[in-house]
């Protein structure tokens, strides 16, 4: 039989065909055609046990019988003769075979074989259709580099599980494992991915579907996972000795500092899931020097009064509240002022509003960059001003954060503001603290060397309480090196190991040729000590408050303090 000799119940099988393959152009993941009703109504009608569909990465597999996967598209249960075989070579070499088994001493008739033809067909592009969504999603939300999914399929998979009722049951979190720029060092960058991508696979063999992990970049990652598997999640934060390289057994103890959101029955907002996470990671990797923090309703009002401080940043910029106070350097040999430092404040109307309540939330964000460079744009604006009037400057140095650090251009930007206001590269010092981690440190260095090249002299500030201090003024030409406060408080005690430790530390910083000076200072005893040990420089109340543009430059007018001091 011809298909133009078809009767009514033969047209309409035809018919539904026709809708299916019609229908096949919404094929996804999730529902095809494969999985409809319609397959299984054509399926009995041509009297079909079973159809199966068997895929080869290539025809040297096919030919060898080494599938790569073998699905069941209908299976009725009965026993089943020979098959119809429908076979497609694809355009990367691969091989697609469709398997229709008649019912056992079913003939099929020519219509039907034509039929079946057509189905074998449609079944072929729908799932060609799937492979080639599988490579979409493949390229857009794969990381191939340690061959898990990435950041954007994270969020996708966060939408998804809040149209759940079942969200509540999910936390979030994102991580970053704990200084592996030393293990990229050690390993090589080859080596240090394969302990990466194992550690990765310690966190899959926790999950089940929904539950993914997803690398953001870098060493950053992120993971959705059910809350049952948090205590299971942290013991992998806190450390796990990973075994990486094939067949060598290396093992590498491998940990990572994470911020956690726990979803609840109210969370509808994907963002609002992935900055809560985010500012918990944040918080325990800068703030509190901690494995994990799980964010909390502290954690929610600091992160909304810091989304206070950065959305209203531009205004505060373009209103010129923020502004520079000069902290005196007072030298002790004749109580002569030596130079200052820059210190930002904020006066909002007429509330002028404390560093630790704006400094601190912009150090999370990139405007603390931005606030840098207009505190010394400023500044330089102020010591061009006086050099015009005719007014002897000072030395002064400016505080820097230590996200400048991955800006490549950071030094050029610098002598640009200071060659636009004409100030000698010689009257500006720029201030960092201690690093924390061996990848800044190693950037410090690069920062520095660039800087000494420009003839502008770098301080290190907080000496003592930040990474590898003594690897740092060994390596690094610093002329400047500051005492803390943390331990200048506690100098009078002279038979303390702290103090002991400070008297080494400006021994060391005269042997190596560096200006030593305490902050903080605010007693005369502290005063004497200092004096004691040939610390002959200091910053702090007992000379002078921060002072403000005007109140500094008469202090230039008169730089000797009263000798009673």
């Amino acid at each position: 039989m011809s298909l133009d000799q078809i009767d009514e119940h033969q047209a309409s099988v035809l018919y539904e065909l026709v809708q299916c393959i019609k229908n096949e152009s919404r094929v996804s993941e999730v529902d095809c055609p494969e999985d409809t009703e319609i397959v299984t109504k054509l399926a009995e009608h041509l009297n079909l046990a079973k159809i199966t569909v068997v895929e080869y990465a290539s025809v040297s597999d096919e030919k060898l019988d080494n599938p790569s996967a073998v699905s069941e598209t209908f299976d009725s249960g009965k026993e089943w003769s020979e098959p119809v075989i429908h076979r497609e070579l694809l355009q990367d070499n691969s091989v697609v075979i469709i398997k229709a088994f008649p019912k056992k001493d079913i003939v099929l008739s020519d219509f039907e074989r034509e039929i079946l033809e057509i189905f074998c067909t449609n079944l072929y592009i729908v799932k060609s259709r799937i492979r080639l969504t599988t490579k979409l999603v493949r390229a857009v939300f794969y990381d191939h580099q340690l061959g898990i999914y990435s950041f954007a399929y994270g969020e996708k998979m966060i939408s998804q599980v809040l149209q759940t009722s079942e969200s509540s049951k999910y936390a979030v979190a994102f991580f970053n494992l704990f200084r592996f720029s030393n293990v990229n060092e050690l390993l090589g960058r080859h080596r240090a991915d394969e302990a990466m991508r194992a550690y990765a696979r310690e966190f899959q063999k926790l999950f089940t579907e929904p539950e993914i992990l997803w690398r953001v970049g870098g060493d950053n990652f992120g993971a959705l996972f059910r809350k049952e598997h948090l205590d299971s999640f942290l013991e992998l934060i806190q450390g796990k000795s990973i075994r990486y390289g094939r067949g060598t057994g290396e093992k590498l103890l491998i940990s990572a500092t994470a911020g956690i959101y726990l979803i609840t029955e109210n969370t509808d907002n994907r963002s609002q899931v992935i900055d809560s996470a985010m500012a918990a990671m944040a918080s325990a990797k800068y703030d509190r020097h901690v494995r994990y923090v799980v964010f909390d309703e502290g954690l929610g009002k600091e992160l909304e009064h810091t989304r206070r401080i950065e959305s209203g940043f531009d205004k505060t910029v373009r209103n010129h509240e923020y502004y520079a106070r000069y902290q005196p350097k007072v030298s002790l040999d004749g109580n002569r002022l030596i130079g200052a430092e820059a210190l930002c404040r904020w006066k909002h109307g007429d509330k002028e509003i404390q560093p630790f309540e704006f400094i601190p939330m912009l150090e999370k964000s990139i405007r603390i960059c931005q606030l840098d460079f207009y505190m010394l744009d400023h500044v330089c604006s102020d010591i061009a001003g006086w050099i015009k009037e005719g007014i002897e400057p000072v030395k002064v140095s400016v505080n820097f954060s230590r996200k400048h650090l991955n800006d490549e251009h950071f030094v050029e930007r610098i002598i640009s503001v200071l060659d636009k206001h004409s100030v000698p590269h010689e009257l500006i010092s720029v201030e960092f603290t201690e690093t924390s981690s061996e990848e800044d440190y190693q950037k410090l260095k690069k920062v520095i060397f660039e800087l000494k090249d420009n003839n502008i002299e770098a301080v290190v500030d907080d000496f003592g309480i930040g990474y590898s201090s003594l690897s740092l003024i060994a390596q690094v030409p610093f002329k400047e090196l500051k005492i803390d406060k943390f331990f200048v408080d506690k100098i009078t005690d002279e038979k303390s190991n702290n103090t002991i430790m400070i008297r080494n530390i400006i021994n060391m910083a005269h042997d190596m040729n560096m200006m030593c000076i305490a902050e903080g200072v605010e007693s005369i005893e502290q005063i004497e000590v200092l004096k004691r040990y040939g610390c002959l420089n200091v910053q702090g109340y007992y000379f002078d408050k921060p002072l403000e543009k005007e109140e500094f430059r008469t202090r230039l007018l008169s730089p000797v303090y009263d000798t009673k001091k």
